[in-house]
């Protein structure tokens, strides 16, 4: 099983995460497979953010937003390449109201600010939306696939 999962590795995303992985062309049946997989559960997975760090604010799933997990803010030139980390104050655990304000639309700020920060600075984690317990249960996966069908 490991052998698979390393060749699948060296030949579809050898210099990326398996969630930024491209289907590539002519892609074994397998590979395909996999993909319309992690397509379907990337639907469902948000950052749950810790410290901030390598989240990054306009590309990647963080927000309490359920339609995409994302800003509907556009980004800047300025601070595109910006993570959640910039929006948090260092050593006092909370949102930097501030910043929130000046680079965010209202909605956007509402759904910042609502997120709950950690009192402990842990590593941020990607967790599961539609579950209650935040962990991936195949029948909550089910649903959200027939409800796209």
């Amino acid at each position: 099983m490991f052998l698979v999962a390393r060749v699948l590795k060296s030949k579809y995303f050898f210099n990326c995460s398996f969630l930024d992985a491209p289907l590539g062309c002519n892609p074994l049946y397998i590979w395909h497979s996999l993909i319309w997989g992690r397509d379907m559960l990337s639907q469902g997975l948000r950052w749950q953010i810790g410290n901030g760090n390598n989240v990054r604010i306009w590309a990647d799933p963080w927000m309490l937003r359920t339609s995409t997990f994302r800003p509907i803010t556009p980004s800047n030139l300025v601070v595109q390449s910006w993570k959640v980390a910039n929006l948090i104050l260092d050593n006092l655990v909370r949102w930097n109201v501030d910043i929130v304000n000046q680079l965010f639309w209202y909605d956007d700020r509402v759904c910042i600010l609502r997120n709950p920060l950690s009192l402990v600075r842990r590593e941020n984690s990607l967790i599961w939306h539609y579950d209650y317990r935040e962990t991936y249960k195949v029948k909550s996966g089910y649903r959200l696939a027939m409800a796209e069908k």
